[in-house]
């Protein structure tokens, strides 16, 4: 079996390490860092099985968090908008100046504005207002308008894996020296007929609300205001016509062998998955054949559900706080799987 491409990046040395800042988590489980954390925590603990308290993203609003210039605000932009303000003020970014040419966006997301797209569609007097929030690049157009972001700017559009797969960007144009400053992530807000598009058997399949976002605010060590949460240590992607264990267990070695660790250092692992059972086969199997114990997973999907590219973004966040409270904690595997397609960060909690 060939696979069709498996790549491996180092983080660097620690002078070119780049470090986590902010957080900024919207979800049905806790907005911002503390709340998110304590859900977590509690997930973690108890191998997900305790009930955790949900909340109506529906009531956010984004004048609570930003004084906005605009009263058309879409889902997706008001979601992002909100992670957004939550992941500067936990960097503290916004009490300390900075070059706005030098603070980019990157941003991830699976579905765009589905939703305002949906209901433009649907409308008898289309509003042409309404149109330009249609488009799959408005929520983080209006998010580094808001926030006067005039650096380095991407939107990445594939699937549920773009939250992880921003944040890695992100970590390429800060070692590049782009930027001095970057606010990356997943958001997703999409209602309808697209809830409705999971897998058959998805624990999901009936779930008509995907809306949460995952938002970080990175920079290189060194540069941080505040101490950072974690050092982003090491990356690695796989992709196959089908992902098989060996695979998915190739992926997770390369991105430890990137940090300079082995599975004894792995304190925790966040399955960030969209997948139709809550610990697939193959993953289980993997992860059991490089000697990580099941005591040490969470499913991230299996209480937050399918949200998109947030989902990814989220996984990051909650390995953040796993590995600020798990005893012993020396690094966390973040893994997104989707498809055929394999995406592992690795979290060191040492800059």
């Amino acid at each position: 079996m060939t696979t069709a491409w498996n790549q491996v990046e180092p983080a660097g040395d620690a002078s070119g390490r780049v470090v986590v800042s902010g957080l900024g988590p919207v979800s049905t489980v806790g907005v911002g860092a503390p709340a998110f954390f304590d859900a977590i925590i509690d997930a973690f603990e108890s191998s997900g099985s305790r009930s955790v308290y949900r909340h109506d993203l529906k009531r956010l609003k984004a004048d609570d968090y930003v004084k906005l210039r605009t009263q058309c605000v879409d889902p997706a932009s008001r979601i992002s908008v909100i992670a957004a303000a939550l992941a500067l003020d936990d960097a503290g970014w916004r009490e300390h100046a900075c070059d706005p040419t030098r603070i980019g966006l990157v941003l991830g997301t699976a579905y765009g504005s589905h939703e305002t797209l949906n209901d433009y569609l649907r409308t008898s007097s289309p509003s042409p207002i309404r149109f330009v929030h249609t488009f799959i690049n408005t929520a983080a157009g209006l998010t580094s308008q808001v926030f006067q972001l005039r650096g380095a700017h991407a939107v990445l559009c594939s699937g549920s894996l773009a939250g992880m797969q921003s944040i890695r960007y992100a970590c390429h144009l800060l070692k590049a020296g782009k930027a001095d400053r970057i606010i990356c992530g997943g958001a997703d807000s999409a209602t309808g007929p697209l809830g409705q598009q999971n897998e058959p058997g998805s624990t999901f399949a009936n779930r008509t609300t995907l809306e949460g976002a995952g938002v970080l605010a990175l920079q290189q060590a060194g540069h941080a205001h505040r101490r950072p949460h974690a050092a982003i240590a090491g990356f690695s992607s796989a992709s196959d016509r089908s992902l098989t264990s060996e695979v998915f267990g190739r992926a997770i070695r390369s991105a430890m062998r990137s940090a300079g660790i082995d599975a004894r250092e792995v304190s925790a692992v966040v399955l960030a998955t969209t997948s139709a059972h809550p610990v697939p086969a193959m993953q289980r199997e993997a992860l059991e054949r490089l000697g990580i114990p099941a005591r040490k997973w969470l499913d991230l999907a299996s209480f937050i559900g399918d949200v998109g590219a947030a989902l990814s973004g989220l996984g990051v966040i909650a390995g953040c706080a796993l590995l600020k409270n798990v005893r012993h904690g020396q690094h966390v595997l973040v893994v997104g799987l989707d498809r055929n397609q394999c995406d592992v960060i690795v979290l060191g909690a040492k800059s």
